[in-house]
């Protein structure tokens, strides 16, 4: 049976529109900025979307403007509220940040967010340089197969333009660089592997026909989705990965400056991204 896995950027950080902040950020954190009420807005239009869907599991940035994001959506979410799991391997681009990053520790955010389970444990506690915003890329690929391959059922992820696309590099080829509160979907059926006569492994995938279907409006509007086959990575070898919707804004009121085009900057001779 097919399985879904949802990629949503956060929304509108105040940052976005006042500059300034950053002089005067709580706590001297000038890379955890928290959501614009356009933020807030586009987020529980997120949760809009979503709200008939079934989602097993939710994965957050600890950074403020993700998990207000995911709590805005989960406020939406018509089914069982899942509870939110902070993973530091989500978190923004590290060239974007300060060093260490300036985001809460989860029992700190719990104090806020009650929906997180400050009972999970972080996959990747341990965050090394990066040196360009490209550069998640390989904490990126590492989460994400732990995620998939640790975790059965329905994911939604939330997270931040260049580890979104990371993510997006991963499950598809392709850098995939979306707008804020933009949704990505993509549908994973495992395949299976058995042994043939002469103690071969061959492999057979699940159809999954009747979520195909089910899927197939979603499908035709985004069939000119440019993919790339060849790639190859430990989940592409597992599973056999759909994109369905790829940084789609339909549910958005508003979907002018999504900050969908990354606008780069060098410093100190890296590529930063100003997302």
């Amino acid at each position: 049976m097919p399985r879904t896995l949802w990629l949503v950027r956060h929304g509108q950080r105040i940052d976005n529109v006042d500059e300034s902040w950053k002089h005067n950020a709580p706590r001297g954190a000038w890379d955890d900025p928290h959501l614009t009420d356009r933020g807030l807005k586009q987020a529980e239009e997120v949760g809009k979307r979503l709200a008939n869907e079934k989602i097993d599991y939710v994965f957050c940035s600890p950074f403020l403007r993700c998990v207000q994001t995911i709590s805005q959506i989960l406020k939406q979410l018509k089914e069982s509220k899942p509870k939110i799991f902070i993973e530091h391997g989500f978190c923004e681009s590290l060239s974007d940040c300060q060093s260490p990053p300036g985001f809460l520790q989860t029992n700190k955010l719990k104090e806020q967010f009650n929906l997180i389970d400050d009972s999970y444990k972080v996959f990747l506690d341990k965050l090394s340089k990066e040196a360009n915003s490209l550069d998640c890329l390989e904490r990126i690929q590492m989460t994400l197969e732990h995620v998939l391959n640790n975790h059965k059922g329905n994911i939604l992820i939330v997270s931040h333009g260049s580890p979104i696309a990371a993510c997006h590099k991963v499950l598809s080829g392709e850098f995939k660089y979306t707008g804020q509160c933009t949704i990505s979907k993509y549908q994973l059926e495992t395949i299976q592997s058995t042994i043939d006569e002469n103690g071969n492994f061959e492999s057979s995938e699940d159809n999954g026909e009747d979520e195909e279907n089910a899927n197939e409006d979603e499908e035709n509007a985004n069939k000119n989705l440019p993919l790339d086959s060849q790639t190859s990575t430990s989940l592409t070898k597992k599973f056999k990965i759909k994109r369905i919707l790829a940084g789609d804004s339909n549910h958005l009121s508003d979907r002018t400056n999504l900050r969908d085009v990354p606008k780069f900057i060098q410093k100190a001779g890296n590529l930063i991204a100003l997302c």
